[in-house]
């Protein structure tokens, strides 16, 4: 998909109509910083602020975009908000995305924020694995209402019902006091 302008090899450009796709291009040295030195120098004159733009090269093993600079690998969300936002970061802050689209680069989508911010952000939208959705649940709500109804508070009663259910007493207890499972009533 590469045309040939001369001598020159222009690379497929990466606006509207690729923003969609999820395959990624090898970025040729100096390419991936290029483009985003393009994108940080005219991103005030998007025309659809709403649009996501995604980054066209490799990203991470979480799915972030990273790029290097002077030798050490960045998260490409932070060098936007630092050279395009004016935004100075700590070590701590973090750069959240209002799109909850990780590749996303455009600086009208992302935020500073913390731990706090973006654990509150993911339960606001309900994209935190709780419950059921969770992977690594071994208890269904119904289990946990289940035990809840039929709890006495017997000795040993816990115990037992780790052996039914085939999980540790710790998770029974924690099903039971609510620190897991709170949404379930």
């Amino acid at each position: 998909m590469e045309a040939r302008v001369g001598v020159l090899t222009l690379r497929p450009s990466f606006d509207k109509e690729c923003t969609t796709t999820s395959k990624t291009l090898r970025a040729r040295p100096g390419e991936a910083r290029a483009w985003l030195e393009h994108h940080i120098a005219h991103w005030h004159e998007a025309q659809d602020i709403n649009a996501c733009v995604l980054w066209p090269f490799a990203v991470n093993s979480r799915g972030y975009p990273c790029i290097a600079i002077n030798g050490a690998s960045k998260l490409v969300t932070r060098y936007v908000a630092q050279r395009a936002m004016d935004v100075s970061l700590s070590v701590d802050e973090l750069i959240c995305h209002t799109c909850d689209t990780p590749r996303c680069v455009n600086p009208w989508h992302l935020y500073p924020g913390d731990d706090a911010t973006n654990t509150a952000d993911k339960l606001d939208r309900g994209r935190h694995a709780r419950g059921d959705s969770s992977g690594r649940a071994k208890l269904t709500a119904d289990d946990v209402r289940e035990m809840r109804a039929s709890f006495t508070g017997r000795y040993g009663e816990t115990i037992a019902l780790a052996r039914r259910y085939d999980v540790d007493v710790h998770t029974i207890t924690d099903a039971l006091c609510g620190v897991t499972w709170r949404e379930v009533e």
